[in-house]
C-alpha cells in the first residue's frame, strides 16, 4: 500500500497501521486516538474493511481457544473471530497476505449498517502486532510501565499479579509517566532496549504512545513485606517468556521470540518483586535501583 491521505492511520511501538475504508467512514475508538499519527509512506500493517459476509477457509493453524481462529490456504492466512455474545456467526475475518501484514477485513454485514465504522476491534490489532514484532522487530509483554524521570520499571506479571495496582501507586506519589498497566512492547534500536505503552489497557485504564529507555524489569507477585531479589538469566527468560505473546502458529516468530528475550536479560537487569500494595514500593524501587 503507498501512501493513502483518506486512510485512518496510528501506531504502536513504533509499529504503523494504516486503515481504508471503500464505503463509508471509518474512526478510531477513544483509547486508540492518543495513537493516531498522519499516514505513513510504507505501513506496517495494512487493513482494508469491507461490510460483507466470507467464510474461513483452509487448514486450521491456530485456534486460540478464544475468540479467534488462523487458517491457512493457498499461500494466504484467514483469521475468524467469533463470540456467543455477537451470535452463532462470525462477527469479523480477516484475509491476509503470507505475512498477515496486509488484508482485508470483512465485517459481518448486521454490524457493518452505519455509516461511520469504529475500528480496530480488539484482538485483531493486537493479534497483528505481535505477529510483526516477532518478525525480527520485538516482543509484547503482559506488564505496566513506568517512566521515572527517564528510567523506564517494567513491572510483568500474570492477570492478578498487580500490574494496575503498581501503576495507581506510581500514580499516587506524582509520577506522570505511565505508559501502561497491561500492555508493554519491547524493543531494540541501536543497542538501547526501549519500552512502549499501548493502547490494550488495564483495569487502571492507563495507555499513552509514549517510549522510555527500558532499565529494569520486576517480575511482580503480591507478599506481605516488600522483597526484591535478582533473577538468573534462565529464571529470566522463562518468566518473561511465560508473561509474553508468542507466535504459536509460526515457528521462526517463536524462535526469534526466545532469542530476543535473552538478549534482553543479558542487557537489562531482572527482579522478582514481591510486593505490598502501599505507597512505599515506589521508594522501595528505587532505593533497591541505587543499591544494585
Amino acid at each position: 500500500m503507498t501512501q493513502n491521505s483518506n486512510a485512518v492511520c496510528f501506531g504502536v511501538g513504533g509499529l504503523t497501521y494504516a486503515m481504508t475504508r471503500s464505503s463509508g467512514r471509518l474512526a478510531l475508538p477513544e483509547v486508540h486516538k492518543a495513537f493516531q499519527i498522519a499516514s505513513p509512506v510504507a505501513p506496517d500493517i495494512t487493513l482494508d474493511y469491507v461490510c460483507g459476509d466470507v467464510q474461513a477457509q483452509g487448514e486450521v493453524v491456530f485456534d486460540s481457544r478464544g475468540t479467534w481462529v488462523l487458517y491457512r490456504h493457498n499461500g494466504s492466512y484467514t483469521i475468524r473471530f467469533q463470540s456467543p455474545v455477537l451470535g452463532s456467526l462470525p462477527y469479523m475475518v480477516g484475509v491476509f497476505d503470507e505475512t498477515l501484514s496486509i488484508g482485508e477485513v470483512y465485517i459481518r454485514s448486521d454490524r457493518c449498517q452505519r455509516e461511520e465504522l469504529v475500528q480496530p476491534m480488539y484482538p485483531l490489532d493486537e493479534l497483528l502486532l505481535v505477529n510483526a514484532l516477532a518478525q525480527q522487530r520485538g516482543v509484547l509483554l503482559h506488564a505496566s510501565l513506568v517512566d521515572d524521570g527517564g528510567r523506564g520499571w517494567l513491572f510483568t506479571g500474570q492477570s492478578g499479579a498487580g500490574k494496575s495496582t503498581m501503576a495507581a501507586l506510581w500514580e499516587r506519589v506524582g509520577t506522570t509517566g505511565i505508559y501502561s498497566d497491561d500492555r508493554v512492547v519491547v524493543r531494540r534500536e541501536n543497542g538501547q532496549f526501549w519500552a512502549y505503552g499501548t493502547p490494550w489497557h488495564g483495569t487502571g485504564h492507563y495507555a499513552a504512545p509514549n517510549r522510555v529507555p527500558l532499565s529494569g524489569i520486576f517480575v511482580l507477585r503480591h507478599a506481605d513485606q516488600n522483597a526484591c531479589s535478582p533473577l538468573s538469566s534462565i529464571s529470566a527468560v522463562s518468566q518473561l517468556f511465560a508473561r509474553c505473546f508468542p507466535t504459536f502458529w509460526n515457528r521462526d516468530g517463536l524462535n526469534f521470540t526466545m532469542a530476543f528475550l535473552e538478549s534482553v536479560v543479558a542487557d537489562v537487569p531482572c527482579f522478582d518483586l514481591g510486593f505490598k500494595p502501599t505507597e512505599e514500593i515506589v521508594a522501595f524501587v528505587r532505593a533497591f535501583d541505587s543499591s544494585v
